[in-house]
């Protein structure tokens, strides 16, 4: 009887052993995470802090930038149109008297 009972505990503590190997393992994966996931953060931060150094623009408001260029193009593209308008007014007649000779 003793013997199985010398069995039964080195079995429990080979699982042990290879359980506590298991956690460490998941414990070094973990920390390798962790430093890969605040590499990045950083990397982000620093792209971030790019856009809004060198192109003015805040990568939390892409939405609002998008629009803003949106209405500043249109508006641009509204007084180019309104000049071409002014422009054609004023050359085609000219145009048209020079071709009468």
């Amino acid at each position: 009887m003793s013997d199985i009972v010398i069995d039964e505990v080195q079995r429990l503590e080979e699982k042990a052993s290879k359980l506590s190997t298991r956690v460490e393992a998941l414990e070094k994966a973990k920390l390798a995470i962790e430093a890969e996931r605040d590499a990045r953060k950083r990397a982000l931060k620093a792209l971030m802090d790019e856009c809004k150094k060198e192109l003015g623009i805040d990568p939390n408001d892409l939405e609002d930038e998008i629009k803003k260029s949106k209405e500043v193009l249109s508006v641009k593209l509204q007084i180019i149109e309104r000049d071409v308008e002014v422009a054609e007014k004023v050359l085609i007649p000219m145009l048209a008297e020079i071709e009468k000779g």
